[in-house]
């Protein structure tokens, strides 16, 4: 069978990249690359549901349909605006997936030592960070990272100085307005020595109708940083959402994230922490509350390249109707990444007969002094547990509501920042109004 080139699809040609149009002041590597990205689609072949990298998810829908970029608006922070946002934190709202500048963003006396870039400073640190706006892990999906490189019309830049310790929360929320949208945010953090940051993305809709999300957030944590890092989704079942996150972490460097969602008609997270430093630590969460048809499928990677890096990851999942979740995590280590530790678990409570779980947790290891373990679970709720919870008293979907919730905290326990921890438990446990 002759394979199908992505550059044939209603979507691809929707979108016309292909013209790869130079945004004004970036970089002639930036152009020559996005050059070459044009070229890369041009001749790609269509991923296909069933192969490996997309073995439980299927993309026909999207191939199907027809988007268009979202055009450039100079957006106001209203009071609709700011009700998204997490109380006491700063915010940065980036809508149809362009930061919004009405004034405030790039003032950062809230917040001393953190920058917002934009303009020529912002290309200026993208140009330091070449190598890794650059770059292609073995987790990416290359065609989708591509388009993110060809259709992102400004990146939103974030620097913290080294030394820079900063306690309170920067929440970026991430709106779409239009119906029929491509969207194509592009993130790029980098923390200095010893710096610290914690980081909420939030992902929400008031477009009443389908679209198409291709975020990608790029993280580099020099010497000694550390970031907790989550996001948190409520898209549409009429949605496609297909991000990344690719980290690249410094000696002694700590990476911490959560991601939380309840789904989308096609829901797709790749996260992709590269232990680059002898010393660095990385602690990767997730967890799916789906329900109806919703979708999610989470591919993580967890690439060990040095000595005495550790890792520690659990993905838990919750279903009902006929949900479906995807799990594949994947736990590389090195030659050179003797004394690593890895810990990797994935979770899985179903609720109803007709939800369905797919997990393939993964360990590749080269490395011959090493402590790593894996593991994945699938159960229903216990039926010993409801009984006792009645015999106290306690009605039966209360006491079910109960032990989803037991099995949830679990995970919610694992995020540090109390305004964090507090803003994903109000989106996945029904009725939780708990500090």
């Amino acid at each position: 069978m002759t394979p199908t080139l992505a550059r044939s699809t209603p979507f691809i040609q929707s979108l016309k990249v292909g013209r790869a149009n130079a945004l004004p002041g970036e970089p002639l590597w930036l152009t020559d690359l996005r050059k070459s990205d044009a070229l890369f689609m041009d001749a790609c072949e269509l991923p296909q549901f069933g192969v490996e990298e997309w073995k439980h998810t299927s993309l026909a829908s999207l191939w199907s349909q027809s988007a268009r970029i979202a055009d450039a608006f100079n957006w106001v922070v209203s009071d609709e605006l700011k009700a998204l946002s997490v109380k006491g934190a700063r915010t940065i709202f980036i809508v149809n997936g362009q930061p919004v500048k009405d004034g405030s963003w790039l003032s950062a006396e809230d917040l001393p030592g953190v920058a917002f870039l934009s303009g020529t400073q912002a290309w200026e640190e993208l140009d330091a960070g070449k190598r890794n706006f650059n770059a292609v892990s073995r987790n990416d999906s290359g065609l989708f990272l591509r388009l993110n490189r060809l259709g992102f019309k400004e990146p939103l830049v974030i620097t913290v100085e080294p030394d820079t310790v900063v306690g309170g929360l920067l929440h970026i929320v991430n709106l779409v307005t239009v119906p029929d949208a491509a969207l194509f945010p592009r993130i790029f953090i980098r923390l200095g020595r010893g710096a610290e940051l914690n980081v909420l993305q939030s992902y929400v809709s008031w477009s009443g109708g389908g679209y198409v999300n291709v975020p990608v957030t790029d993280v580099i944590l020099e010497a000694g940083a550390r970031l907790e890092y989550a996001e948190s989704h409520e898209q549409s079942l009429l949605a496609s959402y297909i991000g990344a996150v690719r980290v690249w972490q410094g000696r002694d460097s700590s990476f911490r994230s959560m991601v939380a969602t309840s789904g989308a008609g096609l829901f797709r997270s790749n996260i992709s922490v590269m232990l680059e430093g002898e010393g660095a630590g990385a602690r990767i969460n997730g967890l799916h509350r789906l329900n109806g048809e919703a979708h999610a499928d989470s591919h993580t990677l967890l690439e060990h390249l040095a000595l005495n890096t550790t890792s520690d990851q659990m993905y838990k999942c919750v279903l009902e109707d006929s949900a479906h979740s995807v799990f594949n995590g994947r736990v590389f280590v090195h030659r050179e990444a003797q004394k690593t530790s890895s810990y990797q678990l994935n979770k899985n409570l179903l609720l109803s007969r007709d939800c369905r779980v797919d997990t393939k947790p993964q360990l590749e290891i080269k490395a011959d002094d090493v402590k790593c373990t894996h593991g994945a679970t699938i159960s229903q709720l216990n039926d010993e547990q409801l009984f006792y919870l009645q015999t106290r008293g306690i009605g039966r979907e209360a006491s079910r509501l109960m032990l989803v919730q037991g099995f949830m905290d679990d995970v919610l326990s694992r995020v540090a920042h109390p305004l964090i921890r507090q803003f994903l438990t109000r989106a996945l446990v029904p009725g939780e109004n708990r500090a």
